[in-house]
């Protein structure tokens, strides 16, 4: 198994990056079977990795049509990285964010399949179910099928397993990721055109969320390409404003739901353009997951 990062190239991602690989490295999972995609015009990014940790590490030039949404750059990198070879579309795949820590390393399916795949539970936020249940969900289901060339009822079979985040994937093709890419594109355009209607506008209560659009791109086309949707434990989250003890119960962690008023907790938003490592922490809650972070922080050499 391959475990898959895909970003651009800023500093962000670059501590991020340091701080997850540092957290595998304590795990012993080989980091030689770690994929690094970053989209830049130049391959520092990737040199530095390769050289520092031994990953796999490829760079590809920003060529998106649009740069307006931009959560497109992964499956914009999936596509350029599994384009290149059809030996890659053979692989085994998990698929995370760079602002994740591993407590224990989680096991793959046995049943995972080329059409079987694997995800933690969003379903709270990524489903039909949850989609359809929102003001004019009826409406803007339609229209997402419109465009991603599915019907209802093939959300409905799948609907289940509609979940996202972290992703066992096997044998994933490149025109998937192409036309998550696209579709993910042409899913924010067109909750962009309808602010009434959706989050954007701030003010329709239970209002779609319409930064979840290449969340919803990747469950969508897994109804086009015949791919189950299964939501397993294994891959599984705690939040960082969550109680410490909810660590031990997720295999994984995500360093997200911290804003900048949270001034007891690590909030990432303050590191876009430096790194944390010399950064005094000591404000942040031992009695939060968050703290968790911290102390992954600190294992960076």
């Amino acid at each position: 198994m391959k475990i898959v990062l895909c970003q651009p190239a800023v500093i962000r991602f670059k501590w991020e990056l340091k701080v997850l690989l540092t957290n595998l490295k304590e795990l012993h999972f080989p980091l030689n079977d770690v994929v690094l995609l970053f989209a830049s015009e130049e391959d520092s990014y990737a040199r530095y990795f390769r050289r520092e940790f031994g990953v796999q590490a490829y760079t590809y030039k920003d060529r998106r049509t649009t740069r307006s949404y931009i959560p497109s750059i992964r499956p914009y990198l999936w596509w350029q990285y599994l384009s290149e070879s059809k030996e890659r579309e053979q692989e085994t795949y998990l698929y995370v964010d760079s602002d994740v820590l591993f407590r224990e390393l989680p096991v793959v399916p046995d049943d995972l399949s080329s059409n079987k795949w694997y995800c933690a539970d969003t379903l709270g936020y990524t489903s039909y179910d949850y989609v359809q249940a929102r003001p004019f969900g009826d409406e803007i289901v339609q229209a997402m099928n419109d465009i991603a060339q599915v019907t209802t009822n093939q959300l409905k079979a799948i609907n289940a397993g509609m979940g996202g985040a972290q992703w066992f994937m096997k044998q994933p093709t490149a025109d998937y990721w192409e036309k998550v890419y696209h579709d993910c594109i042409a899913f924010y355009q067109y909750f962009k055109s309808i602010p009434d209607k959706t989050n954007d506008n701030h003010e329709l209560a239970g209002g779609l969320q319409i930064w979840t659009a290449e969340m919803y791109a990747q469950v969508w086309n897994l109804a086009y390409f015949g791919i189950q949707p299964v939501v397993t434990d294994e891959l599984s989250f705690s939040w960082a404003v969550d109680n410490i003890d909810s660590w031990d119960k997720h295999n994984i962690y995500h360093n997200s739901g911290v804003t900048a008023d949270m001034k007891d907790l690590f909030y990432k938003g303050a590191y876009l353009d430096k790194e944390p490592f010399t950064a005094d922490l000591s404000h942040v809650n031992k009695d939060k997951a968050s703290y968790k972070y911290v102390e992954a922080i600190r294992k960076v050499k």
